[in-house]
C-alpha cells in the first residue's frame, strides 16, 4: 500500500460496539474489515486518469453516505470505488447525469 494515498475512515458500529475500517489506496483499489476490493478500470482512451483531483473526497463521502443508509460496508465500498473511479474519468467533477449515475452502477457491479 502506498502511504501517500493512504486514508482510513472509522466509524464506530453500536449495534456490537466494533470498528470499521476502509483503507482506499489510489488506483489500486481499497481494503475493508471484510476484503480487497479491486479498482475500477477507467473508460479513458489509455485507461489512465484524465484528473484525479477529488477522487478520493468523493470516495469517503460515498462510502460514509452508503454505510449510512444501510448499505454492507462491501456493497458501500463497491459504491465508493466506483464513485472516485468515475470522477478520474473527467477533466473536472462530473456531471451528476443519470448517464453518469448509470456509470456508477456499471463500475460498482465490475469490482463487486
Amino acid at each position: 500500500i502506498s502511504h501517500t494515498n493512504l486514508t482510513m475512515i472509522e466509524s464506530e458500529n453500536t449495534e456490537n460496539n466494533e470498528f470499521e475500517m476502509i483503507i482506499r489506496d489510489g488506483g489500486n483499489g481499497c481494503f475493508t474489515n471484510e476484503t480487497k476490493m479491486p479498482a475500477a478500470t477507467l473508460r479513458t482512451i489509455d485507461k489512465a486518469p484524465v484528473n484525479p483531483t477529488g477522487a478520493g473526497n468523493a470516495f469517503s463521502a460515498a462510502y460514509v453516505v452508503c454505510r449510512g443508509t444501510g448499505s454492507s460496508m462491501k456493497e458501500a465500498a463497491s459504491i465508493a470505488t466506483a464513485v472516485g473511479a468515475v470522477v478520474c474519468e473527467y477533466e473536472h467533477l462530473p456531471p451528476w447525469s443519470l448517464e453518469v449515475v448509470e456509470r456508477i452502477a456499471e463500475a460498482a457491479c465490475e469490482v463487486l
